[in-house]
């Protein structure tokens, strides 16, 4: 099996409704985003995902949430844009166009700061 893994980042803003701490007001952050994309064979000359294809798929998301309020989005407008759905967000909307490219997405991988990272996959 062949896995792939390919970084992106952006800043957005969010705030967590009905949170009894500080990130119930407004506030930003740097996330960072790695995917993890898995196939099991390779193209005529020796490639399973292009990497530059697997950057441009997660640049277009990543360009949609760029400096953004999450919460003002249609998929957050009640749901929580904490890490933990903002990573199954992300991982809903990349997959169909993995699988188009027969792999599969396996994992997306979500920093809020250097120090605090959430990991989505559906295993």
């Amino acid at each position: 099996m062949f896995r792939l893994r390919v970084q992106n980042s952006f800043s957005a803003a969010h705030s967590l409704r009905n949170y009894n701490g500080d990130c119930a007001k407004l506030h930003g952050h740097n996330w960072r985003v790695e995917i993890v994309v898995a196939k099991d064979s390779v193209d005529d000359i020796g490639i399973s995902i292009d990497f530059k294809k697997a950057k441009q798929i997660l640049k277009a998301l990543v360009d949609e949430l760029d400096h953004e309020h999450l919460n003002d989005l249609e998929d957050f407008k009640e749901m929580n844009a904490t890490a933990e759905n903002l990573s199954k967000y992300m991982y809903d909307r990349l997959s169909p166009n993995f699988s188009e490219l027969g792999a599969k997405l396996e994992k997306v991988i979500i920093w809020e700061t250097d120090n605090n990272r959430l990991e989505y996959s559906e295993v």
